[in-house]
Order: C-alpha cells, then sequence, then structure tokens
C-alpha cells in the first residue's frame, strides 16, 4: 500500500480542528456553525469554501484572501474546473471517479494532495493541499473546505501564476476514523491508539 505523508504543520493543525470537533459531536462531519470560530480564523485565509452544483460541479464560495494573494485575483463564484489545467482536470476526476466507485455513495469524500506550482518569477514551489466536507444550508448539502499551504516561501511581490497537476494525491472518506498518515509523527498516531485501547470494554 502506498505511503501517503503529511508535510506541513498547519495542514495538521486544521485536520486536528475538523477531527476534534467531529468527533466531539459524534457526527459524521461538522455544520459550519459548529467551528469554533476563534480556532478556525487563522486558517481562513488559506482556505477556499466549494460547493456543489446538483450535477457535482464544483464551484468556489469563498476564496481567502491569502489565496487572492498568491493567484492574483479573486476566484469567488467560479467553478474549479475553469481555473484547473487540464491534466490537473483529468487527474481530479480520475480520482473522485475511483473513490466513489470503491467508497459508495454514502462516503463523506476528502482529498489530500502535494503538488507544484510556478511562481510569477519562474519560481517553483510545493504546495499542500487539504479539502475536508462540512455541511451548510439543509442537513445533507455537503460543501468542502479546502485549505493550500505553500512548503517554503515566496519572495516580496511574489505571486503564482499556475498549479500543474499534483504529485501526490488521496481521496478517502471523512467519515471514518482519522487516517495514520495524517498525522505528521507517528508518536502522536501511536498515542492516540493507546488512548483507544485503555477506554476499550
Amino acid at each position: 500500500m502506498r505511503k501517503f505523508k503529511l508535510v506541513s504543520e498547519a495542514t495538521e493543525a486544521l485536520a486536528d480542528l475538523w477531527y476534534r470537533t467531529r468527533d466531539g459531536l459524534g457526527v459524521r462531519a461538522p455544520h459550519k456553525t459548529d467551528l469554533p470560530l476563534r480556532e478556525l480564523a487563522r486558517f481562513m485565509p488559506n482556505i477556499a469554501l466549494v460547493r456543489f452544483d446538483v450535477d457535482g460541479r464544483a464551484k468556489y464560495e469563498l476564496f481567502g484572501t491569502q489565496l487572492v494573494e498568491w493567484a492574483g485575483i479573486d476566484l469567488t463564484g467560479q467553478y474549479l474546473d475553469e481555473t484547473f489545467s487540464p491534466e490537473a482536470n483529468a487527474q481530479r476526476n480520475a480520482g473522485l471517479s475511483e473513490f466513489s466507485e470503491a467508497a459508495g455513495p454514502e462516503a463523506l469524500r476528502a482529498r489530500w494532495s502535494v503538488g507544484q506550482a510556478t511562481t510569477t518569477s519562474g519560481r517553483v514551489v510545493r504546495v499542500e493541499d487539504l479539502a475536508l466536507p462540512y455541511f451548510d444550508g439543509r442537513g445533507s448539502e455537503m460543501r468542502h473546505m479546502n485549505f493550500a499551504s505553500i512548503l517554503g516561501t515566496l519572495d516580496f511581490g511574489e505571486g503564482m501564476s499556475g498549479f500543474v497537476e499534483a504529485d501526490e494525491m488521496i481521496w478517502f472518506d471523512a467519515a471514518l476514523a482519522r487516517p495514520d498518515w495524517l498525522y505528521l509523527t507517528s508518536s502522536v498516531v501511536e498515542a492516540s491508539t493507546t488512548r483507544e485501547n485503555a477506554t476499550a470494554p
């Protein structure tokens, strides 16, 4: 089985918040109002909120201020497939189709990826992305919060001129237990397992 590896502490921290909220409420995924705003606030500049049309087409409902600064444009209201390269669209669609077929219609799809982006000065930087589901409006209306983190730094005034397909990508069911790879260190996983075993009947 392929081993995926989380890279960014910020990505792990958002996953911590999402899973802690979900597990504390005993739900499959939190509602938008369940997530504590004070803790969520520091992630919001790097988050794009995504909603889905009836046919499943994804649209940016909100594009975070840091993402706007990097991209040089506010993509709020635009469809994701209009902003991705043909290669990135093909990769996303193939992964989503494979996941849906394997996990079934009741799964809550989530996605993690690491890829490369070209900056406006021609440099290449790595970007980590985590998309987690949440509910908004009607109880059955699932949306995504997509959190992006640059693994490195941009020079002053430097933005990103485009994305390429991810080097690594995995779709997973967010309704299940948090995957071991969605931690930065194995010690956290071991501690979590120990607590679960200690409380088991």
